[in-house]
């Protein structure tokens, strides 16, 4: 396969998976059970997260939240990926998600533009702007979602399951720099230790990047899911995961729209 990284990071740590993994977890993950699946909250993201979990665990999640349980939860058992099953404890059987969304002003705008639609307006014209920032000032904003989901995950699981919060951040709301200059972000970004609660804090900077902070390794994951293999041409309008994910929505019939469905020019 080939992974373009760009500039080369000395002493990071990165994953990569073949791109069209992500489309087939995301048609396994609409094929569940429809009363589960829809359970998803689009809005927030959550179905993104099942889709990429699912695409390098290469399985589905064993439950899903439909009455206040965890979001996700998933079987570690015999995960053998190369490298993958170190991100988590040693002796645990499962691996319990809870997904949280950064959000700002842009989803007040995207539901603004859903609502005139909805009516027969025209929304053009609305703008939204957003600051440029540091992932790692980004991250700090993050902390009482992060805080929350180390409480709910506490009080939900047991001592067999390991601990994960799964953040979704979406450019409109906090435009990371690194992400625009880099594929590989994990040295940008800062120690997480003082999240002890928690076992993974997996960062999904939507629609192309995806890193993970694990306690047992002490640091920082890049996940890649856009390599490809040497032979294929892939320009497509839409990233991998945007592929995906109208994948999954048109399988289960949803028709409200997705804030993560966008393209931009820079």
């Amino acid at each position: 396969m080939r992974v373009d990284m760009g500039e080369e990071m000395h002493g990071s740590r990165a994953i990569a998976i073949w791109h069209r993994t992500v489309g087939w977890a995301s048609r396994e993950l609409a094929a569940l059970e429809p009363n589960k699946v829809a359970h998803l909250k689009v809005r927030s993201g959550e179905h993104l997260a099942a889709i990429l979990i699912s695409s390098f665990m290469y399985r589905m999640p064993i439950e899903m939240d439909v009455d206040g349980g965890v979001d996700l939860l998933y079987s570690l058992a015999s995960l053998e990926q190369d490298g993958f099953r170190e991100l988590f404890p040693e002796g645990m059987d499962r691996a319990a998600f809870e997904v949280k969304s950064l959000g700002s002003g842009f989803r007040t705008m995207d539901s603004k533009i859903d609502r005139i639609s909805a009516r027969g307006g025209n929304p053009a014209g609305l703008s939204i702007s957003v600051e440029v920032r540091a992932a790692a000032d980004i991250l700090a904003e993050a902390d009482v979602l992060l805080r929350r989901a180390c409480d709910g995950l506490a009080a939900k699981t047991d001592e067999a399951s390991s601990k994960n919060a799964f953040l979704v951040i979406h450019p409109f709301d906090h435009f990371a720099m690194e992400t625009y200059e880099h594929q590989v972000i994990g040295p940008f970004l800062p120690d997480m230790r003082s999240y002890d609660g928690l076992d993974s804090i997996w960062i999904l900077w939507v629609p192309e990047h995806l890193s993970v902070w694990s306690k047992r390794l002490g640091g920082w994951t890049d996940l890649i899911f856009t390599a490809a293999n040497s032979d294929e041409d892939r320009e497509p309008c839409l990233s991998v995961l945007q592929d995906a994910e109208a994948v999954f929505l048109e399988a289960i019939d949803y028709r409200k729209g997705s804030p993560y469905y966008f393209g931009f020019n820079a």
